[in-house]
């Protein structure tokens, strides 16, 4: 049996709702681009509902019902916390469709292109109801100036880029709009450069990055990648 790339099993894992909000957001935002990630995602769903329609359900509780109505009733304060009205992101280069999922799934935005050195911009995301500091993934909007390049870094944990606009291209190719990339060698050193028309990417990271730079490091202490 050939092995799944990490690619594949993620969309295993959305298919079956075991992802993390944010993870589960660069995968709706890759099948968004891609509709034969869709079409994939949507046979392992298949798959998941024969498997369970062939499984013994489980036993549960004589109250189980008036639970689930109760909690339809009486939502948690978290969710209606999440529905409260937020300031929304525009970016003309990043497609529309995007736009749209980001502004329903992100409960705390900062709208702002933020530098970060002379040829990176962010913006910070989270796709849940805690602060985006508060949480291990950090998800966030990247934008390289054009055929210009990041820092060269490595990474503790696994990196997760989702091409929107323009491209880049780096040791192991070149990669456009709809494009997902994941590293997970913490030994892999990059420095991504910008296609000539620029790159704005959906990144999600497990860590801060490590800079070769011994300059960049040094700024790494006040800004955390």
């Amino acid at each position: 049996m050939m092995e799944m790339s990490m690619l594949e099993m993620m969309m295993v894992q959305y298919a079956a709702g075991a992802l993390s909000p944010a993870e589960a957001l660069m995968m709706a935002a890759h099948m968004t681009l891609r509709p034969e990630a869709r079409k994939k995602v949507a046979q392992y769903e298949a798959l998941g509902g024969k498997l369970i329609c062939e499984t013994p359900p489980a036993p549960v509780s004589a109250t189980c019902f008036e639970q689930l109505m109760e909690k339809i009733d009486n939502p948690c304060a978290e969710a209606a916390c999440a529905k409260k009205p937020v300031q929304e992101i525009q970016d003309h280069d990043i497609p529309p469709e995007i736009i749209a999922l980001l502004n329903t799934h992100c409960t705390v935005r900062l709208t702002q292109w933020k530098k970060r050195g002379n040829n990176v911009e962010m913006i910070e995301l989270c796709a849940g109801n805690k602060a985006p500091r508060a949480i291990r993934h950090r998800l966030r909007l990247v934008r390289l100036a054009p055929s210009q390049s990041a820092p060269p870094h490595r990474h503790i944990g696994t990196e997760m880029t989702l091409v929107l606009a323009g491209g880049f291209t780096d040791q192991t190719g070149h990669y456009g709009p709809g494009d997902i990339v994941i590293v997970a060698d913490p030994g892999f050193v990059h420095a991504p450069q910008a296609d000539d028309s620029g790159c704005t990417c959906l990144t999600l990271t497990e860590a801060p990055l490590c800079f070769q730079s011994r300059m960049v490091r040094v700024l790494n202490i006040f800004w955390r990648f």
